[in-house]
């Protein structure tokens, strides 16, 4: 069995192309910044403003651009790449279409995908080491990208939709999609 890690659409590359150039010119606007893996006081906060600011306000989220930023993180980051690339069969713009309508707060919990919510369980259960891993991981980039209250918001949407889902009493089965079918899978604790 291979597992693929990396998407080389057009459409991918040149979403992360123009995702970095804006960064790279709000990053030159603002000035040097602190050298730290998370932009801590006046940066940071600057930093949360100018994303909700993009997003249309200090208290909305862009469900697209959040999506995006965190379907890259997930591909970095060298477990969740590959546990989030096995639940999607591979298919990373099924994982950025699924993030969208997690955090867009107009979509139904009952409207999710089965993947969509697997990787609701994932990043907010703990349950498995992927879980262990990935709850603290999503808090992290909330809190480096977002005003406080909007990862708050966000975080509470996870929750919500981690309680809605017949999952969440049954313990902890993940549906992997297999091309056409959907095979449950048992996860560890």
């Amino acid at each position: 069995m291979s597992i693929v890690c990396f998407d080389n659409s057009a459409a991918t590359a040149s979403a992360l192309t123009a995702d970095a150039a804006k960064s790279a010119a709000a990053a030159a606007a603002r000035g040097p910044r602190p050298r730290t893996a998370i932009a801590t006081g006046a940066a940071a906060d600057r930093d949360r403003e100018s994303v909700a600011a993009a997003a249309g306000g200090a208290s909305a989220v862009d469900p697209s651009a959040l999506a995006l930023r965190l379907a890259v993180a997930f591909r970095r980051h060298p477990h969740v790449g590959n546990v989030v690339t096995h639940i999607c069969g591979g298919q990373w713009e099924r994982v950025e279409q699924a993030l969208r309508r997690i955090f867009d707060p107009t979509s139904d919990p009952d409207d999710l995908s089965s993947l969509a919510h697997n990787l609701v369980e994932l990043m907010w259960t703990e349950r498995g080491v992927t879980g262990r891993i990935l709850k603290p991981y999503v808090r992290e980039l909330f809190a480096g990208i977002l005003p406080h209250l909007s990862g708050e918001r966000l975080l509470n949407r996870l929750a919500d939709l981690s309680q809605a889902h017949p999952n969440a009493v049954a313990g902890a089965r993940v549906q992997v999609e297999v091309g056409a079918r959907t095979v449950d899978r048992g996860i560890g604790r």
